[in-house]
This record gives C-alpha cells, sequence and structure tokens, in this order.
C-alpha cells in the first residue's frame, strides 16, 4: 500500500511541476486592459519600491518603451515586464519588475523589482 500511495504522490507531482515551467515570452498588446492594467500596478509599485531603496529619485516618472513581457504559470500568474521609463530631469532607467495575479485573477503582488539600467539626464 505505501508503495501504491508513493506511486500516485509521484504521479501527482509530475503533472503539478508539467503546470509551473519557466517564463514564455508573450506580446505586450495595449488593447489588453487585464495586462495593461498588470503592468500599470506593477510600475507604480515598482517605482514606489525603487524610491524607497534610494535608487530612483522621487519624481512623476512616465512608461517609455514597453521592451518585453514573460509569463509563467505559478499560484496565478506571474508577469516580467521590461520597460524604459523617464522623468522631466531627462533621467532614463530600464526597469524590469515581476508582478504575481493570483489564480482569482484580482489580487496583483509585485514579487520583484530592480532598475538593470540608468543615466542620469541632468550629469555633465
Amino acid at each position: 500500500k505505501l508503495h501504491t500511495l508513493l506511486v500516485a504522490l509521484a504521479g501527482c507531482f509530475i503533472v503539478k511541476s508539467q503546470d509551473a515551467g519557466g517564463y514564455q515570452p508573450i506580446e505586450y498588446d495595449p488593447n489588453n486592459q487585464q495586462l495593461v492594467d498588470t503592468m500599470n500596478f506593477g510600475l507604480q509599485a515598482a517605482i514606489s519600491y525603487q524610491f524607497a531603496h534610494g535608487i530612483l529619485d522621487i519624481s512623476d516618472w512616465d512608461l517609455g518603451n514597453v521592451n518585453s513581457v514573460q509569463s509563467q504559470v505559478v499560484n496565478g500568474i506571474n508577469y516580467d515586464f521590461n520597460v524604459d521609463i523617464s522623468d522631466a530631469e531627462e533621467d532614463i532607467a530600464t526597469l524590469d519588475f515581476v508582478v504575481n495575479v493570483a489564480p482569482d485573477n484580482k489580487t496583483k503582488t509585485l514579487v520583484s523589482s530592480q532598475v538593470t539600467n540608468f543615466i542620469d539626464g541632468g550629469a555633465e
């Protein structure tokens, strides 16, 4: 009976591990309101996080380019966004952030955030 239980548990693990995989690139569609809302949530949370940790100055940061978006099925879906942002002082940053959208499709959580490139527009 123990062997049968272990085989059954192993089968469940294999099926479950196939559900969760690596990141897959997806196309950013500005008409996909759910994706845009997820990106906007993550962008605001990521900028706030970077400001709180002294990486970015407090400023009105505007979205420039969406460089890439990837998704990963986990407990819900992780979306990894890579975007360019800029401010009025002509500072430019590339921001990479991950947002988890829970299975209920309502709860969003910032999982990670990092500035991967920063150009100081005021530097001389």
